[in-house]
C-alpha cells in the first residue's frame, strides 16, 4: 500500500483516539508516523535485493516493483506461491509491533 494510503487510514483512527480517550499530541504522531512507516520494510527489501541506494528514485522504482511482482503473484496457486520467497519484513513481525505498543506508554 502507498504512504498516502496509509495516511489516509490512518485519519480515522486518530481522531477516534484524540476525540475519544484524549491522547495528547506526540502520541498522535507516534501512531501517525507508525501507520505511515510501518511498510519501510518493503523499501529496505528492494534496496538490499537489488543493490540500489537510497533515494527518492529509488523509492518510486520499489513500488513499481512490488506493484508488478503482485500482478505475477496474485495469479499464482496457493501451492506454486509456496515455491517463492517474499522477503524478510521487521516492521510486520509481532515483535516490533510489541516494542511500538511498549513506546506509547
Amino acid at each position: 500500500m502507498q504512504p498516502k494510503i496509509h495516511f489516509l487510514f490512518s485519519i480515522p483512527l486518530i481522531i477516534f483516539l484524540y476525540f475519544i480517550f484524549k491522547i495528547p499530541l506526540y502520541g498522535i504522531l507516534i501512531i501517525l508516523f507508525s501507520n505511515i512507516l510501518i511498510d519501510i520494510d518493503h523499501f529496505f527489501y528492494y534496496i538490499f535485493k537489488n543493490k540500489k541506494n537510497f533515494s527518492i528514485k529509488s523509492f518510486n522504482e520499489s513500488y513499481n516493483w512490488y506493484k508488478k511482482k503482485s500482478k505475477f503473484f496474485n495469479k499464482l496457486k496457493k501451492e506454486e506461491l509456496k515455491k517463492y520467497y517474499f522477503g524478510f519484513y521487521v516492521f510486520h513481525g509481532i515483535e516490533f509491533l510489541f516494542l511500538i505498543f511498549l513506546f506509547s506508554f
